[in-house]
């Protein structure tokens, strides 16, 4: 072999190599969880203030057919001021019903540090910066529940779900993945 060849050779070698090292990078990046600010315990710590918040908005009749959507401030007069701090402090983004369903969304940026930020920013895998989701299911019709969980909003990138109780059900995304 002369010494083209073994150059050549040991470019391709090389290149292999760092191919194999950016994919071991990308999915360590992947495999680390940057949204595990809460988890099905801090639901389940607060499932009193959760039936609270449905025994206000089931007794009201705040979420009709035309408003189908209740964020944290609409919701602010008719809650305690406790259940209202405890949702605030959660990140609730909104409160929507469907088929007999309610469903509380908490949303937040993931905590991605510096050093994630820069290997996805070197090998542009769009891995940070997150939208972390967490999800609250309450309904007395199980079917209808499973139904709702299975829409692609709540279902899609789903890393995970727990049944709390009979109508509660906990589900976490890593972000939202409706196209």
């Amino acid at each position: 072999m002369n010494n083209k060849e073994q150059n050549k050779s040991m470019n391709y070698f090389l290149d292999k190599i760092a191919k194999a090292i950016k994919y071991c990078l990308f999915f360590i990046i992947i495999g680390c969880n940057t949204c595990d600010r809460y988890d099905v315990s801090n639901f389940k710590n607060n499932l009193d203030t959760f039936e609270r918040v449905k025994n206000v908005i089931i007794s009201l009749n705040l979420l009709e057919e035309n408003l189908n959507e209740l964020d944290l401030k609409n919701l602010r007069a008719s809650v305690i001021d406790k259940d209202y701090l405890i949702l605030k402090k959660l990140g609730l983004n909104n409160i929507q019903v469907f088929k007999e369903v309610i469903v509380f969304k908490f949303s937040y940026k993931s905590d991605d540090n510096y050093f994630e930020k820069k290997i996805d920013t070197k090998l542009n895998t769009k891995t940070t910066n997150k939208t972390c989701n967490h999800f609250l299911f309450y309904s007395k019709n199980n079917h209808f529940k499973l139904e709702v969980m299975s829409y692609p909003r709540y279902a899609e990138c789903r890393k995970d779900y727990e049944g709390i109780n009979d109508f509660w059900t906990y589900s976490y995304q890593l972000w939202y993945c409706d196209d």
